[in-house]
């Protein structure tokens, strides 16, 4: 699921510029993702193999990616996060309330996926994991780092 969720952006990505975006890196601390999801220990560095900045934090089992894609008009292609979202193979993401203009996001067991629009930025979250920390990478789980970030956006 969460594959197929990025795997329906890597399209977009490319119509959208990273001037101006945020370092991923700054928006969370290693110590926030850790207590967030019970992680003995985790590690963050940036990924310079993604289409907009991002940074990846890595514990035992899994992974969380924090992206900021700038702009979001040309990312979501003029529409809303959810239309965007289940215009695709984004059927099963839901509208997120509380975070920001508008925010959608997807779960399964093992991991979910977070996008929210914050004024002309789009600030994603999508976490895997194998272990028990998959079990709050979840809505509520990334929705509680997100509230975190934001306020750390440009």
């Amino acid at each position: 699921m969460l594959s197929l969720l990025y795997s329906a952006l890597l399209p977009v990505l490319a119509l959208a510029s990273v001037a101006g975006a945020a370092a991923p890196c700054t928006l969370l601390t290693t110590a926030e993702v850790r207590a967030t999801l019970g992680a003995a220990q985790v590690t963050a560095r940036p990924d310079p193999e993604q289409d907009f900045p991002s940074c990846t934090y890595h514990f035992a089992g899994g992974a969380l990616m924090v992206q900021v894609i700038t702009p979001a008009r040309t990312f979501l292609q003029g529409q809303t996060l959810l239309a965007f979202t289940r215009s695709g193979q984004f059927g099963a993401t839901r509208p997120v309330a509380g975070l920001a203009q508008e925010a959608v996001g997807s779960q399964t067991g093992q991991g979910g996926a977070l996008l929210i629009r914050k004024a002309n930025t789009v600030l994603l979250l999508l976490g895997h994991s194998v272990g028990p920390s998959g079990r709050r990478l979840n809505v509520p789980g990334l929705s509680t780092l997100a509230r975190r970030a934001l306020p750390r956006l440009p």
